[in-house]
């Protein structure tokens, strides 16, 4: 996940969504091809 990341404040880890959504969206279409 540390790919995704863009910054950390007072502990919490922002993330990078036009990075992750890709690969969310990938992880989303094979979960539902496995179904």
């Amino acid at each position: 996940m540390a790919p995704y990341i863009s910054a950390k404040r007072k502990g919490i880890h922002i993330t990078n969504l036009t990075r992750a959504t890709r690969f969310l969206l990938e992880a989303c279409d094979l979960v539902f091809d496995a179904a």
